[in-house]
């Protein structure tokens, strides 16, 4: 009891002392509270999290601020491991001449500020994000206003997308925001309201504005949530921001679908698609029948022709496994060859034609002579061209040095002129030295009596792939694939082969 008295008697005496001390320990628990209750910029408004490494907040492209006065630039981020700040491209930290902005570490480096801005401080700002995997920039653009403020129209910091897009039945969010600057005047405000085309007015409960300001209310913005979204949310919103007087800016943005495909058509909307879909394909009816008609039926007669021609040929050759023949002959025949050998040729059968010209004197090049031994069909189309004279010595030395690059190929020779007088008299210029090996056709060329049909290359019908058979034209020979060339002449006037050697 003496203990407890004496300790109230000594309380008594220094409660003055505690009276004066209270202010003192008021203060310090009011700083402690509200330093521990501050929300930090970044923990406020933040977007989904849907990334390992990205930016939690809508990114300003560009900020504004008074000479002399409180700046700070923000980094809002999650997933990193680290954030490297850059000004003009130079790292943290920065020289006073360069930038009075430090870091403020209780934003984990999210932040950087200056109490007193300068404008040196203007220039481009650049945060880099990154974690073990990626990384993230961004930059921001900085402006200094000199000490007298800004009263002019507010400039935008945030760059409202043209096309936003959100998923139906989510949350889908917009934001604007604009430097205004400070006016010290009684009735200077700003204001900032959100609408949509053809709607002046927002007033579903699924739609809620939540203000914004920063750096004392020189910067203000404003975002627009719509809940549950539904496909009439969809269209275009107009943020407006203004200012002292009718000083203002307006920025649009266009709320779509993400998935535009799944939007439910409306009976109507169903309606105009069924009957598009329907006059569609009654037009492209319409006119092919017409193109059909007008092609097949009167009297233009190269494209009607055409046609039929290249069925016939695409049908015929699919019957014939790819059958080909290499057609041989001098550069100076070529006219000849385009005018009237190959419409002859392409007209009496349904062969792959392989033209090849050769030089003159009858010299082939290597690649003429592999396509030879993969060919099953040869015509070698012989001239003046080929040969230096037009004698027998001449035109077999040529068609031996043709010849003899394929033993396994059927040949048809074809004189673009009759052959020398002495190649019929004249027997002494080869011995047989091997039997025949593989039949050769030779023929003297007559127009008209090639316009007829050739059995070398000549379809038995219209419908089938050519086969070789043998049938007297003007004169046919028969010939031995191996020198001496014994080619045997039928007339139509013999009735038995005679032999003369070229």
């Amino acid at each position: 009891m003496n203990f407890c008295f004496l300790f109230l008697v000594d309380l008594i005496k220094k409660l003055p002392e505690l009276l004066n001390m209270l202010p003192l320990i008021f203060i310090v628990f009011f700083l402690f509270g509200t330093s521990n209750c501050k929300v930090d910029f970044c923990d406020e408004n933040q977007l989904p999290l849907t990334n390992p490494l990205q930016f939690t907040k809508e990114l300003t492209r560009w900020e504004y601020a008074v000479d002399t006065k409180f700046k700070s630039l923000h980094c809002c981020a999650r997933g990193y491991l680290s954030i490297e700040w850059f000004k003009d491209g130079r790292p943290y930290p920065w020289p006073g001449d360069v930038s009075s902005f430090i870091i403020y570490p209780e934003s984990a480096n999210q932040t950087v500020y200056t109490q007193a801005l300068s404008t040196s401080d203007a220039g481009n700002y650049t945060c880099r994000i990154h974690n073990d995997t990626m990384h993230m920039m961004h930059n921001t653009e900085l402006k200094v206003f000199d000490s007298s403020g800004y009263m002019e129209n507010p400039l935008a910091t945030y760059s409202t997308p043209e096309i936003s897009t959100a998923d139906v039945g989510e949350l889908a969010r917009l934001y604007c925001e604009a430097f205004v600057g400070h006016i010290d005047l009684p009735d200077a405000t700003s204001e900032v309201t959100w609408t949509k085309e053809g709607n002046d007015t927002l007033n579903s409960p699924r739609v809620s504005v939540k203000k914004v300001q920063r750096e004392n209310g020189q910067i203000v913005g404003e975002y627009l949530m719509i809940d549950n979204v539904n496909w009439s949310d969809f269209g275009t919103y107009i943020c407006t921001i203004s200012n002292t007087g009718d000083q203002k800016i307006i920025m649009k943005t266009q709320l779509r679908a993400q998935n535009e495909w799944s939007r439910p058509l409306c009976l109507g909307r169903k309606i105009t698609f069924i009957l598009g879909g329907f006059i569609i394909m009654f037009v492209i009816i319409i006119v092919y029948h017409l193109v059909k008609y007008y092609i097949m039926k009167t009297e233009l007669s190269p494209f009607r022709h055409k046609i039929v021609e290249l069925r016939r040929v695409f049908a015929c050759r699919k019957k014939s496994k790819g059958t080909s023949l290499v057609l041989i002959y001098g550069d100076e025949d070529q006219e000849f060859v385009d005018s009237k050998f190959l419409p002859l040729i392409n007209k009496q059968s349904h062969l792959y034609i392989l033209p090849q010209k050769i030089t003159k004197q009858g010299k082939i090049t290597e690649d003429v002579r592999r396509l030879c031994l993969k060919t099953e069909k040869i015509v070698i189309l012989m001239s003046r061209q080929l040969t230096e004279k037009w004698t027998r010595e001449n035109i077999s030395r040529v068609l031996e040095d043709i010849i003899s690059t394929n033993n396994s190929s059927s040949y048809c020779i074809v004189l673009l002129e009759p052959l020398p007088d002495d190649s019929l008299n004249n027997s002494g210029a080869w011995n047989d030295k091997t039997g025949p090996r593989n039949k050769l056709t030779l023929s003297i060329w007559d127009e008209e009596m090639f316009a007829n049909g050739h059995p070398f290359w000549a379809s038995k019908s219209a419908n089938c792939a050519a086969q070789p058979g043998l049938r007297v034209l003007s004169s046919s020979v028969v010939v031995t694939a191996s020198p001496p060339f014994r080619y045997s002449f039928m007339r139509l006037n013999r009735s038995h082969p005679n032999e003369v050697p070229v």
